[in-house]
């Protein structure tokens, strides 16, 4: 296989996640105002999800927030309860956020809606198709991690 025949190939795959993202998440889209949520919001139960306890300033860094704007989304989201701060053991001036079992539940109530969609279109293929599905997606999972810690390289240069 030549460059250019690579390249398309490349930029086919590029452009199927695209929509199969956007789909995904498009299709869920009208139910998160079941769940209660701003887009602001689900991105910060995701954001403690993953990481765990985070300080203000470090919320707002990945969200690309001002710290006043995060603090506002946090503070809603303490009201519902789904989010709690609390002191930094080493350091008593820093303030942890962290997610609280009800946040978990919102957040496993939003994959739970996407996951659905998924069922969906699975249920659609016969089974030779969802098998090799299903090989496909295990090996662009595979390879995820390693493309996105290649990602934060490039940015730290």
């Amino acid at each position: 296989m030549n460059d250019d025949s690579r390249n398309r190939l490349i930029s086919q795959f590029a452009e199927l996640t695209e929509y199969i993202n956007r789909e995904l998440h498009h299709g869920v889209l009208f139910e998160w105002s079941g769940i209660n949520l701003t887009i602001p919001q689900v991105r910060t139960l995701v954001l403690l999800d993953r990481r765990g306890s985070m300080r203000m300033g470090i919320i707002s860094e990945c969200l690309g927030s001002t710290v006043s704007a995060t603090t506002s989304i946090v503070e809603r989201m303490v009201t519902k309860g789904l989010v709690e701060r609390d002191w930094d053991p080493d350091d008593r001036r820093v303030v942890l956020c962290k997610l609280t079992p009800a946040g978990r539940d919102a957040l496993r109530d939003l994959w739970r809606l996407q996951e659905d969609l998924a069922r969906r279109v699975a249920n659609r293929l016969n089974t030779d198709q969802l098998e090799q599905l299903v090989q496909s997606l295990q090996i662009v999972s595979d390879n995820v991690e390693e493309a996105r810690a290649s990602i934060s390289s490039d940015e730290s240069k």
